[in-house]
């Protein structure tokens, strides 16, 4: 009995203490959690709690309150069993609350941590989550939430714009798993987690430390919701991201698994159907849209040691289709550039190009270096068009491959490495502003059209442009190097002369085709330099194919082959110059860029060669030796402003023999030094005679000619001949001055000294003439514009001579039908003369009058002779048949006649 007593005082006194604790439960429990919330800023504000039947606790409702958020719990079942070690089961939340007090993270840090530091926090926090054990079972069938609304903000919004902040999800912890999903009523899913931990499928046996942690993160998120999501918060971010989730606006889906497990971190991402679209809300962003789709794995091994100076790389593994297209306004993008005040031949060059749309296909793996911060990729291949973007696929316009990308994107702030390679003057900054400091190296190939406005007069078509190279940047210089196989060309070039409708093409060329190879060097400038050093090392091989120099040339192939080396300071070029693969000289520009010295020579062409080109010649020209020099020489002030350059040059023909316009030249050889200024040529006066030319092989035959010859081209051609000295009949013609063409009023003086009369007549011999004798004189003659004259001639002879006239069927029937002519015919058998003297004139009409006196002596007939003749020829048409003897026969004849 006393033991069955104090057992019932036992049971009356807990049921009293129980029922007790009952009735002051909830002041109790709200007293011990504000004592254990206090350091977490939340506060109690109501509670509502009850045991059921299995004597699980029942939380009605439960409130809680912070500065930044109030939580609000309805219908919280927790249950649990007092002989487990888990004296909590689970927990079961039918609806969880959050609404926004206070903005969220208000503070944007834009400083950043030592990388190594990074890297071992990352590795310490995956490891603890990979340790994570979840003690119980925890399950929120639906939770609502609204993001933080100021009082200013929440007034401006409507019904609509505020139901739009509000969001809902599930959140669920079952064993090794967690559960988490978020959607906007009205913006569709925003993210869906699945969280799963291998390391704790025995729960009563806790994780430890030789265990390799391994987890795995299932992510499917919509890019609209997510992007709506985060500009509900109003988030402190840089200004650039707050830019741009305010400017555009984003479609698409991301899915992404994600593992780790024995310190590597690997995941596989898609990017589907994505889109971003800018607004033209922000002035900053320009009208454009983004769209295309990515699939790439990842990896990070988080199992070096950078403090040792391994370098853990994130490698991105592209695989499957990756494209992205964007699309842009092209009068946008020009204002854009010139925003951005960048060089208006760039403007210009985008401006004449107008592609609408680029097409980026990155293909191999992008891999970063966390310590040395180096951003490489295996390819990335860039198409431009200007057609829209359709589900068929593009005709590539322009084609830009880029292959072995290094890009360093790292500073010295937050890269102890990058203070080793950095100069410290300013030239460093010059660099990086003409060539871009991020780009270390990059493999490249372009291929298509370029628009040039330079071209724009010569042809309607594009430059079509194939290069092939590298790219190369260290602390203080960027190396480009061009491959074989690098060439630019343009189509149906026309060069026109003249204005307006009486342009009248001049030169065509089919195809225009330069192949470069080389190297480009940009150096950081010396301490006395304002610009970037740069150092050439090229060679260049350009073809015109089909040229036409209207209407005197015609070519196959004119090539020109070209070494370029040195800088602009001090530059070398060389260029061979070849039409269908005959040889036309060298030309060099050696100095600097704005005051180069120029040279355009060439040795001994064989002119025989040349004549093979089809050149239209103003005469037949038909050479069998000869060759041809050149020496052209400038030195130039600039190189841009050659037309305005003073040239002088030396021109040579030397052993020139063949037949030109018909008539046989042998050994003919010409010296000429000229000038060239602002278009306009004129030659060096000559000291001495400066063309010879050995034999001229008319019907006539000139012997040693030599002359003094000066040239002047500036609209017309002009030539003047000084000294002008020849071989002819046995004695010697002398022209002291003589001008092409000629002018009115313009004399030469023709000066004849020894000419032999017989072999003058043995050009046209006849029958029983003989005249011999040699004369001299002068003839001057005048050009009145149209015609030639000749006023005041005069021609004596310098030795005594003799004329026959014997068995001449046409003097011999003079004398037999005119007795009173046989007395003068017959001293006319056999005259020695010794005076001989003319005095000439020519008139208009072509016809020369000479007033001849003949005085001598015949020994047959014992008697002296005096003859005044007037003799008159026709002198064109005696030039034209060159019949001398028979015109002096008739003159003779009629002469003598009464």
């Amino acid at each position: 009995m006393i033991f069955l007593k104090r057992t019932l005082l036992v049971v009356i006194a807990l049921v009293s203490i129980a029922l007790l604790l009952y009735l002051t439960r909830i002041p109790l429990v709200t007293t011990l959690l504000n004592t254990q919330l206090a350091n977490k800023q939340l506060q109690v504000k109501c509670l509502a709690l009850q045991l059921n039947n299995d004597w699980h606790l029942v939380v009605k409702r439960l409130c809680l309150q912070s500065p930044v958020a109030d939580f609000k719990i309805n219908d919280m079942h927790i249950s649990w069993q007092l002989a487990t070690q888990r004296k909590i089961n689970a927990i079961n939340i039918a609806s969880l609350s959050i609404k926004g007090n206070g903005p969220w993270f208000t503070e944007y840090n834009s400083g950043t941590k030592n990388t190594v530091d990074n890297i071992a926090q990352l590795k310490a926090y995956l490891t603890s989550v990979g340790q994570m054990a979840v003690p119980f079972d925890i399950d929120v069938g639906q939770f609502t939430y609204q993001p933080y609304i100021s009082a200013k903000t929440a007034k401006q919004l409507s019904a609509r714009e505020r139901a739009a902040l509000q969001f809902v999800g599930s959140f669920a912890a079952q064993q090794d798993q967690l559960l988490f999903s978020l959607k906007s009523p009205q913006h569709g899913n925003i993210a869906a987690l699945q969280f799963s931990n291998k390391s704790h499928l025995t729960k009563a046996k806790p994780q430890s430390a030789q265990q390799p942690v391994h987890f795995k993160l299932t992510l499917r998120a919509g890019l609209a919701p997510l992007q709506h999501f985060i500009k509900a918060h109003n988030l402190s971010l840089p200004p650039e991201l707050t830019t741009a989730l305010t400017a555009l606006q984003s479609q698409g889906k991301l899915n992404s698994i994600i593992k780790y497990q024995a310190g590597l971190l690997s995941s596989a991402t898609q990017l589907q159907d994505f889109s971003l679209i800018s607004n033209n809300k922000t002035p900053t962003i320009e009208r454009m849209a983004l769209s295309g789709a990515l699939s790439f794995d990842s990896l990070l091994d988080l199992n070096s040691a950078p403090q040792q100076g391994n370098q853990p790389p994130l490698t991105l593994k592209f695989n499957g289709n990756n494209q992205l297209v964007l699309a842009y306004q092209q009068q946008q993008l020009l204002d854009y550039l010139e925003r951005k005040t960048l060089a208006p031949e760039l403007i210009t060059l985008v401006k004449d190009n107008p592609f609408s749309q680029l097409v980026f296909q990155p293909e191999g793996e992008l891999i970063y270096p966390f310590i040395e911060q180096q951003l490489s990729l295996t390819k990335l291949e860039i198409t431009a068009s200007n057609m829209p973007v359709t589900p068929k696929p593009l005709r590539a316009v322009a084609q830009l491959t880029l292959t072995n990308i290094k890009l360093n994107i790292a500073t010295a702030k937050n890269n102890p490495t990058a203070k080793i390679n950095q100069p410290t003057n300013s030239t460093q900054n010059q660099l990086s502003s003409h060539v871009g400091s991020s780009l270390n190296a990059v493999d490249f190939a372009f291929h298509g059209p370029l628009f040039l406005r330079a071209l724009r007069d010569v042809t309607p078509l594009p430059l079509q442009l194939t290069v092939r190279g590298s790219l190369q940047q260290q602390a203080t210089k960027t190396q480009l190097y061009l491959q074989q196989g690098s060439q630019f060309s343009v189509d149906k070039v026309r060069v026109t002369l003249g204005d307006g409708s009486n342009k009248k093409p001049h030169t065509k060329i089919k195809q225009v085709t330069t192949q470069l190879s080389g190297n480009i060097t940009f150096s950081a400038a010396k301490p006395d330099h304002k610009s970037l050093d740069i150092t050439l090392d090229l060679t260049a091989a350009t073809i015109a194919k089909q040229l036409q120099l209207e209407p005197v040339l015609k070519l196959n192939a004119l090539t020109l082959n070209t070494s370029l080396t040195g800088s602009l300071d001090d530059f070398n070029l060389n260029t061979d110059i070849s039409a269908d693969s005959v040889s036309l000289g060298r030309l060099q520009l050696q100095g600097a860029i704005d005051n180069a010295h120029l040279s355009l020579t060439a040795e001994q062409l064989a002119l025989t060669q040349l004549l093979t080109l089809d050149v239209k010649l103003p005469t037949s020209i038909d050479l069998i030796e000869g060759t041809l020099s050149y020496n052209i020489q400038a030195d130039m002030i600039d190189i841009n402003t050659m037309a305005q350059t003073n040239f002088t040059g030396d021109l040579t023909l030397n052993t020139v023999s063949g037949e030109i316009a018909g008539v046989w030249l042998q050994n003919l050889t010409w010296q000429q030094s000229f000038t060239l200024l602002d278009g306009a040529i004129s030659s060096r006066k000559a000291h001495q005679q400066n063309l010879t030319i050995a034999l001229i092989d008319t019907a006539t035959p000139i012997t040693n000619l030599s002359v003094s010859t000066d040239i002047n081209v500036k609209q017309h051609l002009q030539i003047s001949a000084v000294a002008l000295n020849a071989e002819l009949f046995g004695g010697s013609v002398f022209i002291p001055s003589l001008q092409w063409p000629l002018t009115p009023k313009h004399s030469v003086n023709i000066q004849l000294n020894s000419i032999d009369l017989a072999q003058v007549l043995a050009l046209d011999p006849k029958q029983g003439i003989t005249v011999t004798g040699q004369v001299s004189g002068q003839l001057p003659v005048n050009f009145d514009g149209a015609n030639f004259l000749i006023e005041q001639g005069r021609l004596y002879n310098i030795s005594e001579g003799l004329i026959q006239i014997t068995n001449n069927p046409a003097v011999t029937e003079l004398k037999t039908n005119n007795k009173q002519l046989q007395l003068a015919f017959d001293a006319l058998q056999n005259l020695h003369y010794h005076q001989l003297s003319s005095d000439v004139a020519m008139s208009n009409d072509g016809y020369m009058l000479l007033e001849t006196v003949i005085k001598g002596r015949n020994p047959d007939l014992d008697n002296d002779v005096n003859l005044n003749l007037n003799l008159s020829y026709d002198v064109i048409g005696l030039l034209e048949s060159l019949s001398i003897t028979e015109h002096f026969e008739k003159a003779i004849i009629k002469g003598i006649q009464p």
